[in-house]
């Protein structure tokens, strides 16, 4: 990467099947879900499955789908004190990604914007923290 920013986004699902329908029924390919799964220091367990939908236009901006099973979800775990404030996907024609993201159930505003992209803002101990593409 020539230099840091969000490239991408994941969903949290419950039923990735109910996910692919939607999307394939939105146009996008779908690949099998994959599993995963890793063995966190304290030998706790963790495995997921995930689904990748895919449009060649649209490329990152459409989200992959994590469905935790019954395993623990990290953000459990993890230091708190973060809160995500807002985040947008940016478009030059944000009316196709803002069609697949109502057929996902995709919470994301999608703004008009010169180049593809995402933005977030979080609030942080150490105040706010602005990311983007």
């Amino acid at each position: 990467m020539p230099r840091p920013g969000l490239l991408t986004f994941a969903l949290r699902a419950a039923d990735l099947g109910t996910v692919r329908r939607a999307a394939e029924a939105s146009g996008l390919s779908v690949d099998n879900p994959i599993a995963m799964s890793r063995t966190r220091p304290d030998g706790v367990k963790l495995a997921w499955s995930v689904l990748y939908p895919r449009d060649p236009t649209l490329g990152e901006a459409v989200p992959f789908v994590i469905d935790w099973g019954n395993s623990p979800h990290p953000s459990g775990t993890t230091p708190s004190g973060c809160r995500l404030h807002s985040f947008a996907a940016l478009q030059p024609d944000p009316e196709p990604l803002r069609r697949v993201y109502g057929a996902l159930g995709v919470p994301v505003d999608v703004k008009r914007a010169p180049t593809p992209g995402f933005f977030a803002v979080l609030d942080t101990p150490r105040g706010e923290v602005v990311l983007g593409s």
